[in-house]
């Protein structure tokens, strides 16, 4: 809020910090009349914002948790398996629908063994970086 009344020309710069401070006190004084939820609702302050000002422990930290695998994902190996295949010479430059589609022609057993979809194979091409399509890579670098 300090912000925007800063950015009115012919305003002082203060105005919002001096309303802040005035709407505490009055928050803090009608607190303690009339309570917590109406004092609250008769000046246009968040309970929350209450609360959050009103703190007596520290702010909670936010620990990020690791990324957890899905169950049905492929194994280390198996990704493996399926970026070799992918890097082959013979599949170097096919995408990976293409792949899938001469891996079930030649056996469908053959792509099953590698237990791995179309959309997987690709996935595990781009985690790894294997091949970026051409409109990534700089057009012009001056």
């Amino acid at each position: 809020m300090t912000t925007a009344v800063a950015t009115v020309p012919g305003v002082d710069p203060t105005a919002g910090a001096v309303f802040e401070t005035a709407r505490g006190q009055a928050l803090q004084a009608l607190t303690e009349v009339v309570g917590r939820v109406q004092a609250c609702a008769a000046l246009g302050v968040s309970r929350a914002t209450w609360y959050r000002h009103h703190r007596r422990s520290p702010a909670p930290v936010k620990t990020k948790r690791p990324r957890q695998r899905h169950p049905r994902a492929l194994s280390q190996a198996e990704e493996a398996q399926v970026l070799a295949v992918l890097r082959s010479p013979e599949f170097v430059d096919m995408a990976p629908a293409e792949i899938y589609a001469v891996l079930l022609d030649r056996a469908p057993t053959c792509a099953r063994r590698r237990r791995c979809t179309a959309s997987c194979a690709g996935t595990a091409r781009s985690a790894n970086a294997a091949a970026r399509p051409l409109i990534h890579r700089a057009r012009n670098p001056n």
